[in-house]
């Protein structure tokens, strides 16, 4: 959404280093858990193939 009036663009030196040390805080946050593995879907699908034997 842009920006109407010059009044929606006023925004202290304050709020724009919080948010930059909560966006920080939050990439530190993400990055400490470990990465899932992914599992393997099988079978999910519309047609499933037979198994040949």
């Amino acid at each position: 959404m842009h920006p109407k009036m010059p009044a929606d663009v006023n925004v202290s030196p304050d709020e724009i280093i919080d948010v930059l040390k909560a966006k920080a805080g939050f990439q530190t946050a993400l990055l400490a858990y470990p990465p899932r593995a992914r599992k393997k879907r099988r079978g999910t699908g519309r047609y499933k193939a037979r198994r040949r034997r």
